[in-house]
């Protein structure tokens, strides 16, 4: 069994020139054969051919179908509220000035927004 081929695989690799550059003298490790009871070599080769090529597919099913709700939903969703920002006290609290512009206006207002609308704090 099991040990038979570890022993075998010890065997090979205490050889004198076991390990070379050459590609014709690599490394072989013999084969075990596994086979389950009941199933020929064949069958379960177009058993695992079927069951490879039925996840593939599925898989390119589920690929279009999420795809196809993606596209319905960013160009066909319904728009969403937006809700109303509270400003609570404890949000904005800065003890420094920001290291770009002016120091007052925050980085969005700066680089997209009007960069003359200073940030609001609450104090």
């Amino acid at each position: 069994g099991q040990l038979a081929v570890m022993q075998s695989i010890v065997a090979r690799l205490a050889r004198p020139g076991t390990f070379t550059t050459r590609s014709s003298q690599a490394l072989s490790v013999p084969r075990v054969q596994r086979r389950s009871a009941g199933h020929g070599d064949d069958l379960m080769a177009e058993d695992a051919i079927k069951d490879i090529e039925f996840w593939k597919n599925s898989t390119k099913a589920g690929l279009v179908f999420l795809l196809l709700f993606g596209i319905k939903l960013f160009f066909f969703g319904e728009p969403h509220e937006h809700h109303e920002v509270k400003p609570y006290r404890h949000l904005n609290i800065r003890t420094k000035a920001f290291p770009w512009g002016d120091g007052n206006t925050n980085l969005m207002a700066h680089l997209f927004g009007d960069p003359n609308k200073p940030h609001e704090e609450e104090h």
